[in-house]
C-alpha cells in the first residue's frame, strides 16, 4: 500500500510519518509539496479537520520545503519518496538531485486555481530530469484517451480519482473496476496503431531494407550451395 502525506508545517511530523509508513509495511510515501492559499477565504488551507492539525501549522508559507528537507525525506528510511504537487522543470529537478525517488504533477484538480495544468509542464519536466527518471502525473486523466497522450508526452505513471467518485458512489467497487477496465480498452485502442505504425516506419528506413537484401540473398546462396552437387559425383 502506499501512504500520502500532507504537509502541515510541521516538517519533523513528516520524517516521523515516512518512519512509521516503513514500520507498517508501506511500499512507497507520497508528499504533498504544496501548501494551497484559498482565495474564497483568503487565508491558507490549514487542514483543520485533520486530528494533528496544529493552530500555527499554516502561519504564512510554513509549509516551505529546502532541498535539505527533500535530502533528509529521501534518506531516512529504505521507502521510495515521491513528491507531488510539482509544476516546473526547476522544482522536479532539485528533487532529483535531493535523491527523491520519483515527482508527481499535479494541481490538486484545480485547488490550486492559480497554477498551470500539470500537462502543460510535462514536457519540460521531462527534459530537466531525463529519460530515466520517474514522473508521474494526474488532474483531468479522465478517459484512456487521456492516459495515452499523458504517457506519450513523458510521463511514467497516470492517476485517476475524482471522476470515478460519483461512480463509486451509484454503482459501488463494481462500478469503478469497469470504468477503469473501459479506460485500458480505450487506451489499449490508442496503442496497437502506434505501435504498428512504428514498426512500418522501422521497416521502410533504407538501412532496414539493404539488411533485408542482404539477408535474402545470403538465404537463397545458402540453399542453392546446399543442393548443389558434390563435384566428382558419379552420374
Amino acid at each position: 500500500f502506499v501512504v500520502n502525506c500532507k504537509s502541515l508545517g510541521d516538517l519533523n511530523s513528516i520524517r516521523e510519518r515516512i518512519k512509521q509508513a516503513e514500520q507498517e509495511g508501506a511500499t512507497a510515501l507520497f508528499i504533498d509539496l504544496d501548501q494551497q492559499f484559498k482565495s474564497s477565504t483568503g487565508s491558507w488551507d490549514c487542514f483543520k479537520d485533520r486530528p494533528d492539525y496544529k493552530p500555527d501549522s499554516c502561519d504564512g508559507l510554513a509549509g516551505s520545503h529546502t532541498m535539505d528537507d527533500l535530502w533528509s525525506y529521501a534518506h531516512c528510511s529504505s521507502l521510495p519518496i515521491v513528491i507531488k504537487g510539482i509544476l516546473s522543470p526547476r522544482d522536479a529537478l532539485i528533487c532529483k538531485e535531493a535523491g527523491i525517488y520519483a515527482v508527481y504533477l499535479s494541481h490538486h484538480h484545480g485547488a490550486l486555481q492559480y497554477a498551470v495544468p500539470p500537462a502543460y509542464a510535462l514536457q519540460s519536466v521531462r527534459r530537466a530530469v531525463g529519460k530515466d527518471y520517474p514522473v508521474f502525473i494526474d488532474c483531468g486523466i479522465e478517459s484512456g484517451m487521456d492516459a495515452f497522450k499523458a504517457l506519450a508526452v513523458g510521463a511514467n505513471c497516470v492517476f485517476t480519482a475524482r471522476h470515478l467518485i460519483p461512480i463509486y458512489k451509484e454503482h459501488g467497487v463494481d462500478g469503478i473496476v469497469d470504468r477503469l477496465e473501459t479506460m485500458r480498452r480505450e487506451k489499449a485502442g490508442l496503442t496497437r496503431p502506434v505501435q504498428e505504425t512504428r514498426r512500418m516506419l522501422t521497416t521502410q528506413t533504407p538501412s532496414f531494407r539493404f539488411r533485408r537484401a542482404r539477408r535474402k540473398i545470403l538465404s537463397s546462396t545458402s540453399t542453392a550451395m546446399d543442393r548443389a552437387e558434390p563435384a566428382g559425383r558419379p552420374r
